[in-house]
């Protein structure tokens, strides 16, 4: 994970999607003046953490999953 201020990222856009989509890099984009900051992250990612998300908010689900894992790592 990199992190650079919202001026530099503007300067450097692309380098920033590169390092998001080349390089599956998470980059944080900081701001001044005490603003939230962000993070630019692939659409790969995205959709990974948000299958994830959606796979794990059904509690059954989620235990199945987990039991699937123990077995895989025994």
């Amino acid at each position: 994970m990199r992190a650079m201020h919202a001026t530099d990222a503007h300067n450097n856009f692309a380098a920033v999607l590169d390092a998001a989509t080349e390089d599956n890099d998470q980059v944080v984009i900081t701001r001044s003046g005490g603003k939230e900051a962000a993070v630019v992250i692939s659409l790969r990612e995205w959709e990974a953490m948000t299958e994830t998300a959606y796979l794990l908010a059904d509690p059954a689900n989620a235990a199945w999953l987990a039991m699937g894992i123990a077995q895989a790592e025994a």
